[in-house]
């Protein structure tokens, strides 16, 4: 289902986000997802999602192909829509 039609349809969305740091499994499971950085120019900084979980799992088969990744997690975000708006969700 696309991004669209999951917004038309739903109250919330629910996004996944592709954990690869070790030391930050710990506060995923225990804090939550924490939206950091800037987001703006290039994934150097931020809190990147994809809105489909197979994406996400897409992601980590590249990272473990490019021999980028030892570890990984998803974890799925829920956001209500209203709150998907620009400059937010650059």
């Amino acid at each position: 289902m696309t991004l669209q039609k999951t917004l038309e349809q739903k109250q919330t969305v629910r996004f996944y986000h592709v954990g690869t740091n070790p030391d930050d499994f710990k506060s995923f499971f225990k804090e939550g997802a924490k939206p950091i950085g800037q987001g703006v120019g290039g994934q150097a900084n931020g809190f990147y999602v994809w809105s489909d979980e197979n994406l996400a799992e897409n992601h980590i088969q590249f990272l473990n192909f490019q021999q980028m990744l030892k570890e990984a997690i998803i974890v799925g975000v829920d956001t209500e829509k209203e709150k998907i708006t620009y400059p937010l969700w650059q």
